[in-house]
């Protein structure tokens, strides 16, 4: 189930590393217009010349597109880029290549999307969103997974702005995408990485406003709910494997972060909680599902066991910090004595205790079934 997603994403590198290797140079002098400029006089050059850049991946010829996508990436020009250049040129690169973004051509979308990616680490603007949109939503995995690491860079500062963030599409089809391709590593550890790439690393997060930040981050929290929803929906069913069960670490993780749980209101903290029992039960039940098996994966059951003790139950300890109840943090550390050579019987009880008592605490309703205690029980 891991090998598909994960020899897309090989796959698509090699063939556009490949490539690259015979990509020419480029100099400022190359482009008909300059990048520093504080007002742009012809925005119709700087389209006329994407354009023709755009029909030369759309060519077919690798040789020309990969000189095209080198050229549209702007590698000889190292100047800071205006913002009237960047808010020209994204119009400019997502009008253009959004036409190839909804062809038959993988290449070329997977070319579209590298050029999206890097505009906007530039700085680019939200008329790129469409094309990200467009490349995330695709059914070919390697370039679903192109749109989704593209968006990166955009997602703070759409989700940031706030006139910008209720039509936000970019999140949303993150999620879809995440739902269509669930048996791809690659593409589960990416959707989290995308929304929380920029903003959990302080250099990156530096070069954006402050305010931004503040703006962007409740709903990037969110966006991460939606995303563990989608996977914490399919934990424990026995209907299909949960591939890389810790892809889900690095969002557990951000949650639990002290400025993230600052940043949630008091419904944010509630759904939270509830979604990290809800993928312990689920987790609780994969491992008993996986012990089981005839054959069962050692490896897999190592996976699920550290995602339920270092991630959800040092996040869920770590709350309980926050709320100023030693009984809850007190409850989670029970999972540290646990360790590869306990019983899975002894997981589900752990995680039932935390359960029931995060549930009581954070007034969950509590579920008609509790899915960590019947391996055929679906997950909340």
């Amino acid at each position: 189930m891991i090998l598909p997603g994960r020899c897309a994403a090989i796959i698509a590198c090699l063939t556009l590393s490949i490539g690259s290797w015979v990509a020419p140079a480029y100099s400022q002098a190359t482009y008909p217009f300059d990048v520093t400029a504080p007002t742009i006089s012809s925005p119709a050059a700087i389209d006329a010349w994407v354009d023709a850049q755009v029909k030369e991946i759309a060519s077919g010829d690798r040789d020309k597109v990969v000189a095209a996508r080198q050229a549209l990436m702007l590698p000889g020009s190292n100047d800071k880029k205006s913002a009237a250049f960047l808010a020209a040129y994204s119009k400019a690169i997502g009008t253009k290549l959004l036409p190839v973004a909804s062809g038959a051509d993988a290449h070329a979308k997977l070319n579209a999307g590298i050029v999206a990616g890097k505009v906007a680490d530039m700085g680019g603007t939200s008329d790129l969103s469409p094309l990200m949109v467009k490349l995330i939503s695709d059914d070919s995995a390697p370039v679903a997974l192109y749109g989704i690491r593209a968006s990166s860079s955009l997602i703070p500062r759409v989700l940031g702005d706030r006139n910008l963030a209720p039509t936000d599409k970019i999140v949303p089809a993150i999620a879809a995408a995440l739902a269509k391709h669930l048996d791809s590593e690659a593409i589960v550890t990416e959707a989290y990485q995308s929304l929380i790439r920029v903003i959990n690393v302080p250099a990156a997060a530096q070069q954006l406003p402050q305010a931004t930040i503040t703006a962007a981050t409740p709903k990037i929290i969110e966006g991460l709910l939606d995303l563990l929803s989608v996977r914490s929906s399919k934990f424990g069913k026995g209907e299909t494997e949960i591939v890389e069960p810790m892809a889900e670490s690095p969002a557990i993780v951000f949650l639990a972060k002290q400025t993230s749980w600052a940043a949630m209101n008091q419904a944010a903290q509630t759904r939270t909680v509830k979604t990290l029992l809800d993928i312990a039960s689920g987790a609780a039940s994969e491992l008993q599902l996986e012990f089981d098996k005839k054959s069962p994966s050692r490896p897999r059951i190592v996976a699920l066991q550290r995602l339920l003790k270092e991630s959800i139950g040092q996040a869920l300890g770590v709350i309980g910090s926050y709320v100023n109840d030693p009984a809850l943090t007190a409850e989670a550390d029970k999972l540290k004595p646990l360790n590869t050579l306990s019983a899975p019987a002894q997981w589900t009880q752990t995680i039932n205790g935390i359960r029931d008592l995060y549930s009581k605490s954070f007034k969950i309703q509590a579920s008609t079934s509790n899915p960590a205690s019947s391996p055929s029980a679906p997950a909340n």
